[in-house]
């Protein structure tokens, strides 16, 4: 029993060691297929990057308190802010 677990061990041991690679500090460039298409110097309001920001970009809304008389603000996300008159 106690050789299978040494033996287990040192077969996770080898197999960790010897699944990494080196990384390489060489940049070989793909130039047969020409330029890469994935990439754009511009992008469009239809471009898939400005939707996913369109998406995710919270709707601000701007409004005002009369400071003597008080007032309740209440959002969307069910936080409730109580202003009291100016005394």
């Amino acid at each position: 029993m106690k050789t299978k677990i040494i033996l287990f061990f040192l077969v996770i041991v080898t197999v960790f060691f010897t699944s990494c690679q080196k990384d390489s500090d060489i940049f070989i460039p793909n130039t047969s297929v020409g330029l890469d298409t994935n990439w754009v110097s511009a992008t469009t309001d239809q471009s898939p990057i400005n939707q996913v920001k369109k998406l995710l970009a919270p709707t601000i809304l701007s409004d005002s308190i009369d400071a003597t008389i008080g007032g309740t603000i209440q959002t969307s996300g069910g936080l409730t802010v109580i202003v009291l008159p100016k005394v």
